[in-house]
């Protein structure tokens, strides 16, 4: 029988909201200059293109906003990321729990995982561009991090979460 996560983590309502509202800025903007191009008879092929990224923009910002589930669950049984693996990541098959230190951007604002190579083949890491806040880390092997700027929780308050349950044998490898 599975436990409920005792800690769950959504993307904060405020920066869903931010991101609607610049999406919504940036098409009419966008929308707005195309029209101009055409009535004067210039070049539409970069405005077009700059219409479609401010749509997509638009899209994804309002997709987020309408997903209120969490991307973070933590509990006794371990770490679950629905965006990332429909399966909860054992406590056991994680080796390091690090908190990135320093501003967000720069190393701070983010909790990074190391995993076990095979944990780490089935997961489905995002992208940090599409607004992902699980995606792999560049440059460490079996690494993925949970970015926390844009998210209810920052990246201590998960960090102290994890520690409630990692590690499982109560060996501090951290």
């Amino acid at each position: 029988m599975t436990q409920q996560p005792v800690f769950s983590v959504r993307r904060a309502l405020w920066a869903t909201l931010l991101n609607v509202t610049l999406g919504l800025l940036l098409s009419a903007l966008t929308i707005a200059n195309l029209v101009h191009q055409l009535r004067v008879g210039q070049s539409w092929g970069v405005g077009v293109l700059f219409v479609i990224l401010a749509l997509f923009f638009l899209w994804q910002a309002w997709m987020q906003f309408r997903e209120r589930t969490p991307l973070v669950e933590i509990g006794p049984n371990g770490l679950h990321l629905p965006g990332v693996s429909a399966e909860i990541l054992p406590w056991s098959r994680l080796r390091q729990v690090t908190a990135g230190r320093g501003l967000p951007g720069l190393g701070g604002g983010r909790v990074d995982f190391t995993v076990d190579p095979e944990t780490f083949a089935h997961l489905k890491l995002g992208q940090r561009f599409m607004g992902d806040v699980v995606v792999k880390s560049r440059g460490r092997p079996n690494t993925f991090s949970v970015v926390t700027p844009q998210l209810e929780e920052r990246a201590d308050a998960i960090y102290a979460a994890v520690k409630r349950y990692w590690p499982p044998d109560g060996d501090e490898e951290d």
